[in-house]
């Protein structure tokens, strides 16, 4: 079989709820904040509560096209960031 060589990237986001109910997306290349506010507007579709997702603090997290989406929305969805881990 012929090899092209060529690379490529695939990312995939997703959220896990305290049930094992699992949401993914996946998405060819990079991970922007345009992707991450695409996914939070899938992830709030259809849903009848509030959703409570935790981020860490990737910047596409906190990318104001992200703050704007949610600021929108935040009748259905919350992010709460965990804190950085210092290593000594």
């Amino acid at each position: 079989m012929k090899a092209t060589g060529e690379r490529f990237s695939f990312n995939m986001l997703s959220a896990v709820n305290a049930r094992g109910h699992f949401r993914f997306m996946t998405v060819e290349g990079r991970v922007t904040a345009r992707v991450s506010r695409d996914f939070l507007r899938r992830l709030i579709t259809g849903m009848d509560r509030k959703i409570f997702l935790i981020v860490d603090g990737h910047p596409v997290h906190k990318a104001r096209l992200v703050e704007k989406f949610v600021a929108e929305h935040d009748d259905r969805i919350e992010l709460f960031f965990l804190r950085p881990i210092r290593l000594s």
